[in-house]
């Protein structure tokens, strides 16, 4: 990623954030889809499809895999309705930051190098 875009903090963070949510969302219904035709012929899941889920379950690290693991009753309770999607929301925001910070360091590092200097 080219260092301009890496100094508009904002729009990096945004971009970095919807791509995440979209391949979250995108994976999820997938494999749900997957399941669902699944469901009459009680046949496995395919190679696939079990990637599929595994990706889908890391990239909703670090909120909202635990929160629908292991505190399903309190993310009904706190997080119901239109407010479900606020840890799925917050989890992208996460991945965008931390991608964001990663291509900064990154670049850092090139430039360092570039210079000469060892971190």
């Amino acid at each position: 990623m080219h260092i301009k875009v890496l100094k508009n903090k904002p729009w990096t963070i945004g971009i970095l954030t919807a791509i995440h949510a979209f391949l979250s969302v995108g994976l999820m219904g997938f494999t749900f889809s997957a399941g669902m035709d699944r469901l009459d012929t009680g046949a496995p899941p395919t190679l696939f499809e079990k990637s599929a889920v595994f990706v889908s379950n890391v990239l909703f690290w670090p909120i909202v895999y635990p929160l629908t693991h292991w505190a399903p009753f309190f993310i009904r309770k706190v997080f119901g309705g239109l407010f479900g999607y606020l840890p799925m929301v917050v989890n992208s925001l996460l991945w965008g930051a931390g991608g964001w910070w990663l291509l900064k360091h990154r670049s850092n590092k090139k430039r360092s190098l570039a210079a000469g200097i060892d971190n």
